[in-house]
Order: C-alpha cells, then structure tokens, then sequence
C-alpha cells in the first residue's frame, strides 16, 4: 500500500472522529505509525495550515492555538515539537493503522495547567516529565482549558537504534534493553534531567529560526545529547516489575490527575474519593498511579502543592496566608511540610 493510500485511508475512517466529544473530551486522532506520517495526517486535521517553506503547521481554533515543527535529521531520526495552548477539553490520540510501524517516541513534556475554581487569578501549576513508548503503543493525551507549554518528541526507528547504541554488558545504556525485552510499551518519569530545560530550548530555537544547513547539524546534536542524558539517567530504572497500563487506564489517570491537580489549594481529597470519582477501584488506581508517575499519589500532590505555596510566598504573600490557602489548619503543620520537601523553612526564601 502506498504512502498518500495510507493517508487517505486513514482519514476516510476516523475523518467522522475528528473533534468527536466522548467523556468529556474533544478527540483529536491521528496517525502515528512513523514521523512522515504524522505530518500527514496532522496536515488533514481542520482549522490547520500547513508552511512546507518553514516545517511548520500551525492552528488556531475554539480548541486550541499553537505551532507545530518538524524536522527530519537523518535516517531514523526525526524531531517533532508542539507549542500549545489548549482552550477546551481535548484528547490527543495517537493511532495506529496496519502498516509499518517501528518508531519509539521519546517524549519530553514541559506545560502548565491553570488551576480552575479558586479565587487567585493566573494560578498555574508546572508540569513537567519524560516518556517513551515503543513501536505500535496507541496513547492518548489529556488536556483541559488553559494548560500551555512545550512538547518535544524525539522519534527514532529499530533500524537507527541498533546502529547507534551497544546493547553489550560493558555499555552504559545495556540496561535499557530490559525495557525494550520487557511487557511494557509506555513509562514515564518525572524531570529526571536536569540539563533538559537548557537542551530543550536549544532545540526549540534552532526550529525556530528554521537555518536548514547549519540548523540540522546543531538539531541532529541536541537531539542525540537529549537521548544519551536520557538513557544515562534510566540506566538504573527496574523494568521487571513494570506494571502495563490499557488506554482506559490512561485515560482515568489523566482524570485522577487533574483532580489531584485541583485540590493543591486544599487538603489531599484521598485515594478512595479520587477511585470513585473516576470510576476505578482504590488498590488499582494506587498501582497503576506509582507505575507511571513514579511517586504515590500523596506525594505527587505535595509536590504540586509545595511548587505552587513557593511561587505564592515569592510574589509577596504571607506564611500564614498561603498556609490558610493551602488547607492547613496552622503554620506550623505548613512549615514542616515546606521543609520537608525544599530542604529550608519557608522564612528562608
């Protein structure tokens, strides 16, 4: 089957399920099997205009406003990023049909997400984090109304793999095999680089300014330092436990998320009260939670809820004002908490 047969195919199929509203999402499909296909069928997508001078497909619409570049830097090796800001509920869903498909996706995520029902304008809370997933791995996104940010995906193919990293016990990167071997075909980790903020923006600058000749050259060497950080860092990641996830899970984690996301001005809801509400047992919902995020669910809060009480006190408001916001009963329990995780009391910023 040809390229552009695949294309419209595809888009004869799922053109009646694009923006379709389904649990309260808009769905945004589209194919995923390699890069060049996903330029494509984005390209399809309406309220979209796409800039072959510039690799570049833009779209303003009620759902969502933003650009997205592309870039091939060599055989097996492509880059694709999104800039985007999401006005509604929107699932992205990455789809794939029965052709070809051998491209891992690494996934580097940098947004926020605008706290709703509070009484503090502009409130925004960073996310931030990696994944990957292997080839044929369908997954969905989840977004609501004011998250915006960055999305870098750093595709490469089995091919490209192969040539470019030793799988032998001397190689730092051999432990990756151990994902690769095993029964799961997405993880993510919490921003376990460092220099990846640093890496990123090079990145995002160079596509950017669009220089083709010199551009590619510095592209093809940011990308190939993000992975080697990246695989450096999950070296040492345990595998053989690793617990698969359906899209339906997925999809209730997203939503168990958010609700996590929304209760950071306000005391942890609990574990049973977020399984109800999103329709999965506790015990479950606990496992499948660790398995992707990599931390409890209590401790992805307070994550949440310390990097939101800084942001507060570095903008002027008091110890006892942003414990009260926060749902503490006094200063003291806000104290230790603060401590607990920055390291330092808050008096000390």
């Amino acid at each position: 089957m040809s390229f552009q047969t695949r294309i419209n195919n595809w888009f004869k199929e799922f053109r009646k399920y694009l923006l379709f509203y389904r649990d309260g999402y808009f769905e945004l499909p589209y194919l995923s099997n390699s890069p060049e296909l996903m330029v494509e069928s984005l390209k399809r997508v309406p309220f979209t205009k796409h800039d072959p001078a510039t690799s570049t497909i833009k779209t303003k619409s009620i759902f969502s406003e933003g650009t997205f570049y592309y870039r091939k830097i060599g055989d097996g090796l492509w880059v694709l990023v999104s800039e985007i800001t999401f006005k509604k509920h929107v699932a992205t869903k990455a789809l794939k049909d029965t052709g070809r498909c051998d491209y891992y996706f690494l996934n580097h995520f940098r947004y926020s997400s605008r706290t709703r029902g509070i009484a503090i304008n502009g409130l925004t809370i960073p996310k931030q984090g990696w994944s990957i997933s292997k080839p044929g791995t369908e997954v969905n996104s989840y977004f609501n109304p004011g998250d915006s940010g960055v999305f870098i995906n750093i595709a490469f193919n089995e091919d490209w793999l192969k040539k470019n990293l030793k799988w032998d016990k001397e190689s730092e990167f051999s432990s990756f095999k151990k994902f690769i071997d095993s029964n799961n075909t997405f993880k993510t980790w919490a921003d376990i680089i460092p220099e990846g903020n640093h890496l990123t923006n090079s990145l995002l600058n160079h596509l950017r300014d669009n220089n083709e000749t010199l551009g590619n050259i510095q592209l093809s060497i940011v990308c190939l330092q993000l992975i080697a950080s990246f695989l450096a860092k999950v070296s040492k990641s345990d595998y053989s436990g690793a617990v698969s996830t359906t899209e339906s899970d997925r999809r209730l984690l997203a939503r168990a998320e958010d609700l996590i996301t929304q209760s950071v001005m306000q005391s942890f809801p609990g574990i049973e009260r977020i399984a109800t509400a999103v329709n999965i047992s506790p015990t479950k919902l606990k496992t499948i939670f660790k398995a992707t995020y990599g931390v409890t669910m209590f401790q992805y809060y307070q994550e949440k809820q310390m990097k939101v009480a800084k942001k507060l006190l570095n903008e002027g408001r008091t110890i006892k004002e942003v414990a009260l916001m926060m749902g503490y009963d006094n200063q003291s329990n806000f104290r230790a908490a603060f401590k607990k995780y920055f390291g330092h009391n808050p008096s000390n910023l």
